[in-house]
């Protein structure tokens, strides 16, 4: 599993579900037909009215990649994407103020990844907080969607301008990071990935000159890779509710 996002989308009347777009190395192992997911409170990692939810597979597409993006000819240079949803549930009890958030663990991590520390021992936990969704501004909300596949392979030296198309189907105003990444857990304070020695968040994250970074405002990604390897990097979006 090479990465994934999730959406939570409402379906009016205190109506929710969740979606999970994972994607997949072809060279990996098979991956998961669902996803356990818990619901906890931010609070105090307390479970939800609703505590638990399972995310089952719709969908499977393989990415075709433009071989003029990244040489060599006939290198695999193949990704399947997986999509994932939960039954409808309602969410109408769901009435704490500092929200609540869900996550689901799972396992593996690419082998050989050049900026983390024992990448085949690390796994991956996913996650998104939400908030209060029984009254108030907040009511009816669906998250943000990543519309467009993220490209996967790169060449290096070749500078990269890279829109996602992040969208907000209420129109929310949103705010864009790189982020770590999480290790397994389920619980919040979520784990870590380690980074290998030389590399961080906020510098050196990919080898890249300039490195990768993310325009805060628009989501914009911009970075010129160095080195021929595998690499790690997250990426997370806010939403902020906009004033009525």
């Amino acid at each position: 599993m090479v990465g994934y996002d999730m959406t939570m989308v409402s379906l009016g009347n205190d109506l929710y579900k969740f979606r999970v777009v994972a994607y997949r190395d072809v060279t990996g192992i098979p991956i998961q037909g669902s996803f356990n997911f818990s619901i906890f409170k931010n609070s105090d990692n307390l479970a939800a009215p609703i505590p638990s939810f399972i995310a089952s597979q719709i969908n499977f597409v393989p990415i075709t990649y433009d071989p003029k993006d990244c040489p060599p000819a006939g290198a695999n240079l193949r990704l399947e994407k997986y999509t994932y949803e939960s039954p409808s549930l309602n969410m109408s009890a769901f009435n704490s103020g500092t929200g609540y958030y869900v996550t689901a663990s799972t396992c593996c991590r690419n082998a050989g990844v050049t900026n983390v520390l024992n990448s085949t021992s690390a796994g991956i936990t996913l996650t998104m907080d939400f908030p209060r969704l029984n009254g108030g501004a907040t009511r009816y909300n669906s998250s943000p969607e990543f519309k467009k596949a993220p490209l996967a392979f790169f060449c290096v030296g070749k500078p990269y301008t890279l829109d996602w198309n992040i969208v907000d189907p209420d129109g929310d105003s949103m705010v864009y990071y790189i982020a770590q990444s999480n290790n397994t857990g389920s619980t919040k304070p979520l784990p870590l990935i380690d980074y290998a020695p030389g590399y961080n968040l906020y510098y050196n994250n990919i080898d890249g000159v300039p490195d990768l970074t993310m325009n805060i405002k628009t989501g914009i990604i911009n970075f010129i890779p160095t080195k021929v390897g595998r690499y790690l990097v997250a990426f997370r979006v806010e939403e902020w509710k906009r004033a009525s």
